[in-house]
């Protein structure tokens, strides 16, 4: 029997029916202890002896009461009272996102702004290792004050704990019995209709198709019947919304696009990284998001050229660049994610170094060191090496081939001039100089056996690099002339080496590693001052125009925010790009950063 007005069960007073679902009824009720009204779901009673329905509400409980975020409504009891089973929640007021959809779609960047929150919440939960797997309108709570609250988490999964048999129990196996979905099958994943185990990445599909629901005003995969609805999912790409009438951007269409891959690795692969995308795409972010890409990157020998701060730091630096010359503004900017072609006449990348990648300053070429000659690098490696010959490789992005540039033989370790009319490698002994497009290389100046892993040439016309040995590194104008050591190890101090030099935009000041007995540390050197620690850091890093750092840590690219004057970090890492292919360790990614924003990556 339902629960009328005025019943108690315990210390909770039921007040008025709020809602209905498989998993319970929703009471609105006074907590008499407490005085405060709460949220009771409570099991129906025909559902008593159904141990499963049972545990699953217990489960329920147990994994809200490990989450702790404002966008999942928060749980303050689970108790078993006059032969009920209870759960206590937050009472919320306002309306589910089902109910604001009532009247059709709503605006891009409104459905933005709420996406970007249900991911906040999302990234929380699967934080916790806990994955919703019915993620749906209904189960999406509006604030009356704007916030965003998840609900439901009834069938809810522990990815680290609990093994395909729970993750197939909420899809199709269920249906045949009782004609009860668990979970609801528009919203479901191709991996849920399968019944195949589920992760994040099925939270990030089904949240996919909420945005595409919220903007367009229709479910991208409902059909009249479930079957139809599955195979749908299964096999049909709904239109991108960027080619309906329905006023959204190019960029929040990518977004969806992307959460929409029926490949679970195609789609982004963290709810935090949907969260900076659609942060970037509303406009609210106060951290730029990550580049974009409809499909993902494949091979091992493929470049990727990146927007790598999205439209946030993109917009800034084109607004800087248009009031200094006065051009009327330009359309708002957003990432771009294509992907480069090695030479076409067989030449594979140099691995032997970390730092052979490098983008010019204004985004618009990209150079490399390639072997000339193809080899079988799983059996033929040190005898391709032995033989083969290494040159730098210059790439316009507006051309559709490499050419080797002449004169750069045996190079390595390649990087620019700041005003990117000049590149500097180390070759055969030497450090050289080779002015573009057709000059000869010039020899800068003589360097010890091993020396000269790493470049950096700054704005003031001098030229950094770093010992293999991470003993010293050197400082060397560009013009010419004998290399100082203006920074050494110190041994005594525990100090082991030094290693990654990088000028800072005054061109005197520079980042650069530190190698200590229990790790890395992130080093600022000034002239006239004692070099000071940043932060501890295994990972090279490279300064990106307005104030940006990024760096590397376990196959991603990470941006953090960095006043370069006074040398402060502010806020925590957020992502850039992720499977970037790394050397020695993982924090000696290969990537170049540029000062319009735009990076290059190797995947």
């Amino acid at each position: 029997m339902p629960l009328a007005p005025g019943t108690k069960l315990g210390p909770y007073e039921i007040l008025a029916p709020i809602g209905k679902g498989g998993m319970g009824e929703v009471f609105r009720a006074r907590d008499t202890r407490l005085g405060r009204d709460v949220a009771v779901k409570v099991l129906p009673e025909e559902l008593f002896e159904d141990k499963e329905r049972v545990a699953r509400f217990e489960r329920e409980a147990k994994l809200l009461a490990a989450l702790n975020h404002p966008g999942i409504a928060a749980i303050y009891a689970f108790e078993e009272l006059a032969g009920r089973h209870l759960l206590v929640q937050e009472l919320l007021e306002g309306e589910t996102l089902r109910d604001a959809l009532a009247n059709g779609s709503m605006a891009a960047k409104k459905a933005a702004e709420i996406a970007a929150q249900i991911a906040r919440g999302l990234a929380a939960a699967h934080g916790k290792a806990i994955v919703h797997r019915d993620l749906k309108p209904e189960n999406v709570f509006l604030t009356k004050d704007g916030r965003v609250k998840l609900l439901d988490f009834g069938l809810a999964k522990v990815s680290r704990r609990e093994g395909p048999e729970l993750t197939v129990a909420g899809t199709l196996s269920a249906v045949s019995e009782a004609g009860v979905v668990l979970g609801t099958v528009a919203y479901m994943s191709p991996e849920q209709v399968r019944a195949e185990p589920v992760d994040h990445r099925s939270d990030v599909f089904s949240l996919g198709t909420i945005v595409y629901e919220m903007v367009s005003g229709k479910n991208p995969f409902r059909r009249d019947t479930s079957p139809e609805t599955m195979t749908a999912i299964l096999k049909d790409d709904p239109p991108q919304l960027s080619e309906l009438p329905v006023g959204t951007t190019p960029g929040l269409s990518l977004i969806v696009t992307r959460c929409l891959e029926k490949r679970p690795e195609a789609r982004f692969q963290s709810a935090a990284d949907l969260t900076f995308a659609l942060e970037t795409s509303s406009g609210t972010s106060s951290s730029p998001g990550t580049g974009l890409s409809v499909r993902p990157l494949r091979g091992r020998s493929r470049w990727t050229v990146a927007g790598a701060f999205a439209a946030g730091v993109a917009l800034a630096a084109l607004t800087a660049a248009l009031l200094r010359t006065g051009t009327p503004r330009l359309p708002l900017a957003r990432a771009i994610r294509l992907s480069v072609a090695p030479p076409s006449n067989g030449a594979f990348a140099y691995w032997g170094e970390t730092s052979f990648l490098a983008m010019s300053p204004d985004g618009s070429q990209l150079a490399y060191v390639a072997w000339d000659r193809a080899g079988d690098l799983r059996g033929r490696a040190s005898r391709v090496l032995a033989t083969g010959g290494r040159h730098v490789w210059l790439r316009p992005l507006s051309a559709l081939e490499a050419r080797q540039v002449a004169g750069t033989e045996e190079a390595s370790s390649v990087f620019w001039s700041p005003d990117g009319h000049s590149i500097a490698f180390f070759a055969e002994g030497k450090l050289k100089r080779l002015d573009l497009p057709a000059g000869s290389p010039v020899t800068i100046c003589d360097v010890a056996a091993g020396v000269g892993r790493s470049g950096t040439w700054g704005g003031a016309g001098d030229i950094l690099f770093a010992s293999v040995q991470g003993e010293a590194i050197y400082r060397v104008p560009a013009s010419g002339g004998a290399p100082v050591a203006v920074l050494k190890s110190d041994p005594s101090r525990g100090e082991m080496r030094v290693a990654w030099p990088w000028f800072l935009p005054d061109g005197e000041r520079f980042l650069y590693l530190l190698r200590l007995r229990d790790g890395w540390n992130l080093m600022l050197a000034a002239p006239g001052r004692q070099a000071r620690a940043l932060t501890a850091m295994a990972s090279r890093v490279q300064y990106v125009d307005p104030g940006y750092l990024v760096f590397a840590r376990e196959g991603a690219l990470l941006g953090l925010r960095f006043d370069w004057r006074s040398g402060r970090l502010t806020g925590g890492p957020f992502s850039v790009a992720e499977r970037v292919r790394h050397y020695l360790s993982p924090g000696s990614a290969s990537f170049s950063t540029s000062r319009t924003g735009a990076l290059a990556y190797q995947s």
